[in-house]
């Protein structure tokens, strides 16, 4: 019998992907109106999951602000 491969996804990968997906929601409907299950619904994800990978949504905001903060330096 054959069983479907489980492919191991890059960690650092899925961080960058949930931020991209919270930024745009940020962006989009704001930071107070966003919830992580929010975020894990369009990643396809439990909430929990987004949690292991993130200890907080404050977490998830403060490495926004990080991203966005190197974007400036880097345009400066």
């Amino acid at each position: 019998m054959n069983r479907p491969v489980r492919t191991r996804t890059d960690p650092d990968e899925v961080r960058a992907r949930i931020l991209d997906v919270a930024e745009e929601h940020y962006r989009r409907i704001g930071y107070h109106k966003t919830s992580v299950a929010d975020i894990a619904t369009v990643l396809g994800m439990s909430p929990a999951n987004v949690y292991r990978f993130f200890p907080s949504r404050g977490a998830i905001n403060e490495a926004i602000c990080g991203r966005v903060m190197n974007e400036v330096v880097d345009i400066a």
